[in-house]
């Protein structure tokens, strides 16, 4: 197989220029050919198996060290960024368009080299090479392989009709298009690509100064001018610390999450289900700082290096649920220095989705508290005078926050339907907590449960077999807002739960 190696670097540079000098093509597998109006060919041999080339946009040479941006081996494309790197290197993939008529970089579709499926997300450190999914190789709109096409008839790879866009360690924006994977002989990895320096994306989103004291926003209006206590607003921001307008921070019924997504653009419509709510957090800083009422998930928005003490915003998309409870925006903070932020907050159409998750009750001395609206476990020291639960199991018992069971509101019926049919919850018929007969024989003794939920499952007392009914639950919450749920699968004492929440004062799935 006939290997590249180059014997030239072509740089149309006069003899007195300041340009930087990309170095010995022979020893770093890279050569760039300038080719008139800020566009350049970089040429990469990318044969070896074992070694990343490494670039570097703002010399136009070859990178080392921590000094690079992007890196090619054979097919495989990597960024100074995500799990790659810590250059803070992202890409954007941009279709339906092409090298020369790019001028200016796209504001949303960014992201950097993550953790692929495989990879152990709890342990960052121990991510192999092979388990990074890199930005230049995730799927796109015109090729699932990313930058090439892949030819399943003869195993070839041909360039993607997509370009690049790469925000650098310089902070400067580079459009990138690839142009072959084969050289004139033949040879594989021997890549052939242009790149050119775009302008920044065009300035987006709402400017908001909260470095001195709480600045508040309104889904749809922006900044508003109130107080903590009023309803008029849904997110509150001081310096880094954002809070929304509900649980310890407010009268209201606000919450935040995460969105599936990284693209602002494609968040259309949100869950009902998973928003957490405000509560005393500990404030930024060191242990023994003191607390502040805060969202624990909008305290998420942002990396923090502790050798620089920059703070610099992940690239995610946030969900807010407002005050009101019905009505719903998708935050992203675009940029921010020093208390002063850039950021768009959008309205988002809510629905009732049905999600599913785990728990374990298998200790059948014990209680598990489950804040039924976003499936979250509580921890609770006096679970009979608390609002922060709606349901609990032990075992195969089940109690709500009501009744003889808690200071709240909850109860629960069976549904007339199928879990899928239950579009509504009923306006009547909901049983409370009470005192019930403990599983076993006769004398058993009593416990305070739901009689219509512990009707979850059959029990054969010939086979001792339990089986779990086809049936639906709706329940009224501690707080009077409505859950439909089914038991979806039960293994001595762990549950799958299948859930829809209507939402804040709603009672429609």
């Amino acid at each position: 197989m006939k290997h590249y190696a180059p014997l030239a670097l072509t740089l149309l540079l006069a003899c007195n220029s300041l340009e930087p000098d990309p170095g010995d093509p022979t020893l770093t597998g890279v050569v760039v050919t300038d080719e008139g109006g800020g566009v350049y060919r970089l040429d990469v041999d990318a044969s070896d198996e074992a070694s990343w080339v490494l670039f570097d946009f703002a010399t136009r040479s070859a990178g080392s060290g921590d000094a690079w941006d992007v890196g090619f081996r054979r097919f495989l494309v990597k960024t100074n960024g995500g799990v790659s790197g810590e250059g803070g290197v992202r890409v954007a993939a941009v279709t339906g368009t092409t090298f020369d008529a790019l001028t200016r970089a796209p504001v949303d579709g960014w992201t950097e080299d993550q953790p692929g499926e495989d990879a152990p997300t709890d342990k960052p450190d121990e991510i192999l090479e092979s388990d990074i999914d890199h930005a230049f190789n995730q799927p796109n709109d015109v090729s699932e392989n990313g930058w090439y096409d892949y030819d399943p008839t003869d195993h070839t790879l041909s360039a993607a009709a997509v370009v690049y866009v790469v925000e650098a360690r310089d902070s400067k924006f580079y459009k990138v298009a690839f142009d072959r994977y084969y050289d004139d002989a033949g040879s594989p990895a021997i890549l052939s690509l242009r790149f050119g320096e775009v302008d920044p994306p065009d300035e987006v989103g709402l400017a908001v100064d909260a470095s001195s004291e709480w600045t508040y926003l309104k889904i749809g209006a922006g900044v508003v001018t109130t107080t903590a206590d009023a309803l008029d607003w849904d997110v509150g921001i001081s310096r880094t610390v954002f809070a929304t307008n509900g649980g310890t921070s407010g009268p209201g019924l606000g919450g935040a999450a995460w969105a599936e997504t990284s693209d602002f653009a494609a968040v259309e419509t949100v869950s009902t289900f998973g928003f957490v709510e405000d509560a005393e957090l500990p404030l930024p800083g060191p242990p023994g700082s003191g607390t502040i009422s805060s969202n624990a998930i909008l305290g998420e928005w942002y990396d923090y290096d502790p050798a620089t003490h920059a703070v610099s915003p992940k690239n995610g998309v946030l969900l807010v649920r407002s005050a009101d409870g019905a009505s719903y925006g998708k935050l992203q903070i675009l940029a921010y220095a020093d208390g002063t932020y850039r950021l768009r907050l959008d309205p988002v159409v809510a629905e009732a989705r049905t999600a599913t998750f785990d728990l374990d009750a298998s200790d059948g001395e014990a209680w598990v508290h489950v804040a039924i609206t976003n499936g979250a476990i509580v921890e609770t020291s006096s679970a009979s005078a608390e609002l922060t639960w709606d349901i609990a199991f032990s075992r195969t018992r089940v109690r709500t926050n009501g009744g003889t069971s808690g200071v709240g509101d909850a109860a629960a019926t069976e549904a007339s339907s199928p879990f899928a049919e239950v579009s509504t919850a009923p306006t009547e018929g909901y049983v409370a907590d009470e005192a019930l007969p403990l599983p076993g024989p006769p004398g058993s003794g009593t416990y305070s449960g739901n009689a219509v939920l512990n009707g979850w499952y059959d029990y054969d007392p010939m086979t001792h077999v339990l089986s779990v009914r086809d049936v639906a639950f709706v329940v009224r919450t501690a707080r009077g807002d409505f859950v439909k749920l089914a038991v979806e699968a039960f293994d001595d004492g762990l549950y799958t739960l299948r859930v829809a929440y209507a939402g804040p004062g709603r009672s429609a799935f």
